[in-house]
Parts: C-alpha cells; sequence; structure tokens
C-alpha cells in the first residue's frame, strides 16, 4: 500500500491549535449538541466542534469524527476485535514523523442509517486526540467517506448530514479538486492577494491557517492585525504559535471581514469549521463540488475565546490544559493542571459538551468578572476572569 498523509499528526495539530489559539470560530452553540442526520429518517448526536457521529460497526457503536482533512477512514488501537482483516502495514506521515502503522478492514458498518462500504482503515493509537478534544474518540471517517457519501451542514436546523442532500437549494456551487489525498478549493483572495489554493479541513475548529511563508508575507504587508506570538504554558511544558486577525477574505466569491487566522503547523493552507459554519454548504463527492448559501451568521463577528484558558476533559473531569501567558487566565492566578469545579457559583458537570458551553462564555465580547472554582492539590482555588 503506498504511502499516505496522515490522520494523527494532522487531526491532532489541527484540532489542537483550533481549541488553543484566539478564535473559537464555531458556528452558535446550543444547549444540546448539534446532531448529525445521515439518513433523512435517522440522526445520530454530534458536537458541532468537531463533527462526531455514531457509528455502529458489527454490533458495537462507536463516536467517530467525519474529517476531511485525514486521508484515510482511522480506528483506535483499542478496537483490533473490530476488524475484518488485520496485519498488513502503512506508512503514515505527520509533520514530525514517519512511522509504519497497522492497517485492517472494516466491514459490516453503519453510520446513522448508511450502510458503509467495505474500507481499508488505519489502526492508530487515538488516545492524544482524545485527551485533546476532551473526550473519547473511538475513529476518524476521513475523506474516503466523504467522497462516497457525502457531507453538509444545514444551520437552521443545526445538523450535519450525509447521503442524499435532498431538496435542499444552494445559491452556489464551486468545483473542488483533489490533490495529494485533500480536497483543494482554489482562487481564495487574502486581503485582496493573488488567489491562493486551501484545502477543505472539516477537523479543524479554527477559521483559516495558513503557511509560515504566506503569513510572513501578509504580515509585512499590514494585512494581518493583532498578531501574537502566543506562549501557553502548559502540563508538559510551553508550546507558541502565531495567531492574528485578517482584515479581509474573499471564499467562493463572498467577503468576509476581521478573519482569526493562525500560522500553519504543517505547511499547508487550510479552511476549518470556524470559517465553513457561516454558510449551509454540502460537499459532493462526485465532481467534488461544493455548494453554499451564507446563512444567519455570516455577518456576526468572529468570535475569539478572551480566557486565554484551554480546557480539556481527562478521567471524567475537566482539567486546565493549557494557560496563555499574560491572559485573564494567567493574571486570575489560574495554572495548567487545576481542575475546574464551578461556573459563578454553579456546579460544572463533567462532561465534554459542556466544554464548548464554556467556550462560547470565554468568548463574549466583554466581561465584568466569571467566578471560578477551582481544585488544586486537593484544596478549592478560587479565581475571576475578566477583560
Amino acid at each position: 500500500m503506498s504511502q499516505v498523509r496522515f490522520v494523527l499528526g494532522r487531526v491532532i495539530g489541527c484540532c489542537f491549535w483550533g481549541l488553543l489559539c484566539q478564535s473559537i470560530a464555531v458556528a452558535q452553540l446550543v444547549e444540546n449538541p448539534c446532531t448529525v442526520r445521515l439518513t433523512p429518517d435517522q440522526e445520530v448526536h454530534l458536537s458541532q466542534s468537531p463533527i462526531r457521529a455514531s457509528v455502529q460497526v458489527r454490533n458495537e457503536r462507536f463516536m467517530f469524527m467525519v474529517d476531511t482533512g485525514a486521508s484515510m477512514n482511522v480506528i483506535d488501537d483499542d478496537h483490533f476485535r473490530v476488524l475484518k482483516k488485520y496485519g498488513s502495514k502503512i506508512k503514515l506521515e505527520s509533520p514530525n514523523s514517519r512511522k509504519t502503522v497497522p492497517t485492517g478492514t472494516l466491514d459490516d458498518v453503519t453510520a446513522g442509517g448508511i450502510k458503509v462500504a467495505e474500507s481499508p482503515v488505519a489502526v492508530v493509537d487515538l488516545d492524544q486526540l482524545s485527551s485533546v478534544l476532551g473526550h473519547k474518540v473511538d475513529g476518524v471517517l476521513g475523506l474516503p467517506f466523504v467522497l462516497k457519501y457525502g457531507l453538509g451542514f444545514d444551520s437552521r436546523k443545526q445538523v450535519f448530514y450525509s447521503g442524499p442532500r435532498g431538496s435542499t437549494q444552494f445559491q452556489k456551487a464551486v468545483p473542488l479538486r483533489l490533490q495529494d489525498d485533500s480536497l483543494v478549493i482554489d482562487s481564495v483572495e487574502l486581503a485582496g492577494t493573488n488567489p491562493v489554493s486551501f484545502e477543505i479541513d472539516t477537523g479543524m475548529n479554527s477559521a483559516l491557517s495558513i503557511r509560515k511563508e504566506l503569513f510572513d508575507s501578509l504580515l509585512e504587508k499590514d494585512l494581518i492585525l493583532a498578531v501574537r506570538s502566543v506562549p501557553f504554558v502548559a502540563m508538559g511544558g510551553v508550546v507558541s504559535g502565531r495567531h492574528g486577525v485578517l482584515r479581509d477574505a474573499k471564499f467562493l466569491g463572498y467577503t468576509m471581514k476581521d478573519i482569526p487566522i493562525s500560522e500553519s503547523k504543517d505547511s499547508r493552507n487550510a479552511v476549518g469549521l470556524g470559517l465553513l459554519h457561516r454558510f449551509d454548504w454540502f460537499i459532493d463527492g462526485n465532481g467534488p463540488t461544493i455548494s453554499v448559501t451564507p446563512n444567519a451568521d455570516f455577518d456576526l463577528p468572529f468570535k475569539r475565546d478572551q480566557s486565554g484558558l484551554s480546557l480539556l476533559l481527562k478521567d471524567k473531569k475537566i482539567h486546565v490544559g493549557l494557560v496563555r501567558v499574560d491572559s485573564p487566565g494567567d493574571r486570575a492566578g489560574i495554572k495548567a493542571g487545576d481542575i475546574l469545579s464551578k461556573v459563578d457559583g454553579q456546579e460544572v458537570e463533567q462532561a465534554w459538551d459542556v466544554l464548548y458551553r464554556l467556550r462560547d462564555l470565554f468568548s463574549t465580547q466583554s466581561t465584568s468578572g466569571i467566578v471560578l472554582e477551582f481544585v488544586r492539590s486537593g484544596s478549592p482555588i478560587h479565581a475571576t476572569l475578566s477583560w
């Protein structure tokens, strides 16, 4: 089997920075998880960021991501027993390493009523990805799934869906192309510069991520504002990355302003859910094409997390994973490793969907004070966030 880029390095990298950076640019969060409708009469629960779908393999049910940035389907290495065949090897390339991992073949797979054709799958340890996202990820439905069954988002019903798109009408259909196991859209204009090609990556939560040399070029022309090389104090040390606000961009012929943008960690340009959620959209693998209509969120300001905190769900507790230096969280005395117990005096449910509601709370334009209570080394710690 030929070499493929992956999956693990790309998914972890994209989701990691999408969760940490200034921009938590997702569609309007709702009290209940969003759902994904894979056939007109069946729905399964799924969070908005990233896209999660309930998948049944034989008689066992798992939670998978749906990610166009993954060049093949993936299953966590805890689930060898569900593979029809197992024993071949494949080389996976991530930004920082190359490794040979086992592959298998999944059969008897149902994703929300769609009987998925037998397909090869890479067997990868997804514990790190689960830790970054704050909930268990059993596998990834990658680009092969999307090309075969399609993938769309309906903002009015707050659902993702695959399968036939029904009678949905869109304002515009734009051709995509396949390049190196990626879905690519051409002619994206960044602040009036020459058109640039971007990969569509539904596994990336942020709006835009661009190569270092392109980031440098736009920065030199004063087209990226409020740039920060953001250091985060993490449980495992200090990490950093450049983030800013792009003056404007023309995507699929539609102009948007003040878009959160970050420097890519894997030398590619990518469009993520933070920008895609401004549209109702459907990716059709036949062509392929993407059809879009701007939705009610299109003209709203992009949300940016003001807190400087990255939260994750670990061992059924919400932990502070990272604290941005000199952020409201840092100034409030919050430390990496603190365990969140209360928000404004209310007990916090230790569940993954709470993470997204907290990120929405932390993305308000201003606040006079959000009172948080943590547990640190067994003792309660109080902190007030304000900006």
